[in-house]
C-alpha cells in the first residue's frame, strides 16, 4: 500500500511538471506570435519606406533588405521552433521510459507479492492440517484417561 501510495505521489508529481513544461510551451508559443507580429511590422514599414522611395536603385536596396529581414526571422523563428520541440520531445521520451520502468517494476513486485501470498496461504492450509491432526491426538488421549 505504501508502495502505491508512494507511486501515485510520483504520478501527481510528474502531472504538475507536465502540465508546468505545457505551460512553458504556451508561454514560448505566445513569445514566437509576438516576435512574428513585432517582425510583420517591421516588415510594413521598410516596405512603406521603400513604397516612398522613387528611385529604381533604392527600392532595389530595400526589396533586397527586406528579403534579407525576412529570411533572417523565418530562419530564427524555425530555429527556436526546432529547439522547443526537441526539447519537449526529449522531455516527453524521458518520462514516458520513466513510467515504463516504473510500470514494470510495480508489475515485477505484484508478482513477487502474489507468490508470497500463494506460500502463505499454502502454509496456512498445512499447519491448519497438523492443528487438526493434533487435536484429534489430544482428543484420542483425552478418551483413553
Amino acid at each position: 500500500m505504501g508502495e502505491l501510495q508512494r507511486v501515485r505521489t510520483e504520478l501527481d508529481q510528474e502531472t504538475l511538471n507536465r502540465i508546468d513544461y505545457q505551460n512553458q510551451v504556451q508561454t514560448l508559443l505566445e513569445e514566437i506570435d509576438f516576435l512574428r507580429r513585432s517582425h510583420d511590422q517591421e516588415i510594413k514599414d521598410l516596405q512603406s519606406m521603400a513604397a516612398r522611395d522613387t528611385t529604381n536603385e533604392n527600392r532595389e536596396f530595400f526589396r533586397n533588405e527586406l528579403a534579407q529581414a525576412i529570411r533572417e526571422i523565418r530562419e530564427e523563428y524555425d530555429n527556436l521552433n526546432n529547439a522547443n520541440r526537441n526539447d519537449i520531445e526529449s522531455w516527453y521520451k524521458l518520462k514516458v521510459q520513466e513510467i515504463e520502468t516504473q510500470s514494470a517494476r510495480q508489475n515485477m513486485e505484484q508478482g513477487h507479492q502474489k507468490d508470497e501470498l500463494k506460500r502463505l496461504r499454502t502454509q496456512l492450509t498445512d499447519l491448519r492440517g497438523k492443528l487438526a491432526d493434533l487435536e484429534g491426538r489430544v482428543s484420542k488421549r483425552k478418551k483413553k484417561h
